[in-house]
């Protein structure tokens, strides 16, 4: 009991300090989102990452924080040397050196953070040949959009290398429909669903703050550390958020470069994990902070949120759903995203516990195919004007971006 006591004490305090943290960095993006949101109705955001670290670096990171409402979020920043990686700009990390941006890149395409635009800070002249050849090789494959803060003041720095600022296809913009937003406008169960999931979340962190010690054990002894992991995904309103699990694969390349396939990635425990779903306790922390619900559409990665079905996203992400216990793995995302808006325009208290209550046989005896619910919700659908345009003939996933390079694929955890 004392070693159990301990543990818990532990996890409420560390918790309750990294949530306080959270809320008070989340409190100013939240308020001019919003304020943002009124205007355009929905959110228009755009990930970049700095290279160079200098005066001009900080300028444009102070001309975001005052100027962007919210609409640019930075992934991150390639400093000057080595002994700044790891360190922080603000709230902003340092990833690594100019030279390492292929890499960098790499890595926080695993996390599932897709960055739209290069913001390059530092003067050709003081850039290493590998940097430069490394910006050259992201340019030509078009997948990421290039920015040189010299060009852009007039400067002859990088011109030539960085295409001009436009409005590309690069930088991801989500907007919503009078009628879409229409779904969330006057619904009285939105303000009792979030008071549950804060309620409901707390208490269960608490309990089950013992279990949770002993996964993180059993992962760090199973794989090392660090026992956790955290992927971008589009969360409320397509708002990015960190979605937090326990790590069930080893590390996705190996010391010389070159990726590992998932299948030698998984162990006996990871397996066991996603099996009971025990790799997904953390996200009850989203759930603490409203990132997440514990009933929505599960988070997809930006690369797999069509803007077919923005819909989806006028709620928040849950830890399970309606397309989760009615349809699970099996079913194409046509029929995944069909149900998510069924779930939107028909989330009520009932059905949530319905949900939650469907959950448990789901993760004791595996996922199963409700073919009545799929066609009900295409028929729905296909009823209201909100998403008449939707059919099964006219749907098509958008169109993943081309890799960043050859052997990157969409990480499987």
């Amino acid at each position: 009991m004392p070693l159990l006591q301990f543990v818990t004490i532990t996890v409420v305090l560390i918790g309750a300090r990294i949530l306080a943290r959270k809320v008070f960095q989340r409190r100013h993006q939240r308020s001019s989102a919003r304020e943002s949101d009124k205007h355009t109705g929905g959110s228009t955001v755009s990930t970049v990452l700095i290279v160079g670290l200098n005066a001009l670096a900080e300028l444009y990171l102070e001309s975001v924080s005052e100027l962007s409402d919210g609409e640019v979020e930075v992934a991150g920043i390639l400093g000057r040397s080595e002994r700044q990686v790891g360190r922080r700009v603000g709230t902003h990390p340092i990833l690594g050196m100019p030279e390492d941006i292929e890499r960098v890149l790499k890595q926080l395409e695993i996390e599932g953070v897709a960055v739209d635009c290069i913001v390059i800070a530092i003067p050709c002249a003081s850039s290493s040949a590998e940097a430069r050849e490394a910006l050259r090789e992201i340019e030509r494959s078009g997948t990421v959009k290039l920015l040189a803060l010299a060009d852009h003041y007039g400067m002859d720095g990088w011109r030539g290398l960085t295409s001009a600022p436009d409005s590309g296809a690069n930088w991801r913009l989500l907007r919503f429909t009078p009628d879409e937003l229409g779904l969330i406008e006057g619904r009285k169960y939105w303000p009792v669903k979030r008071a549950f999931d804060l309620v409901g979340s707390l208490v269960i962190l608490i309990l089950a703050s013992p279990i949770i010690a002993l996964v993180a054990m059993l992962v760090a002894i199973d794989l090392g550390t660090p026992v956790m992991f955290s992927q971008r995904r589009p969360g409320l309103r397509g708002r990015p958020f960190k979605v937090y699990k326990f790590r069930t694969m080893s590390e996705a390349y190996d010391l010389s470069g070159s990726r590992i396939d998932d299948s030698h990635r998984s162990s006996a425990l990871g397996r066991l994990l996603r099996r009971l779903r025990l790799d997904e306790l953390p996200q009850l922390y989203n759930v603490l902070i409203g990132d997440m619900s514990f009933v929505g559409p599960r988070p997809l990665l930006p690369a797999d949120q069509a803007p077919d079905y923005k819909a989806r996203l006028l709620v928040r992400p849950g830890l399970t759903g309606w397309a989760q216990v009615e349809g699970g793995r099996i079913v194409d995302q046509a029929d995944k995203a069909a149900m998510d808006v069924w779930y939107v325009q028909n989330a009520s208290m009932l059905l949530d516990l319905r949900i939650l209550l469907l959950t448990v046989p789901m993760v004791i005896l595996g996922d199963r195919v409700n073919r009545d619910a799929i066609e009900r919700a295409w028929r729905d659908l296909q009823a209201t004007g909100i998403c008449a345009h939707w059919s099964r003939a006219s749907f098509k996933p958008a169109r993943r971006a081309a890799p960043l390079s050859a052997g990157v694929t969409k990480p499987a955890e």
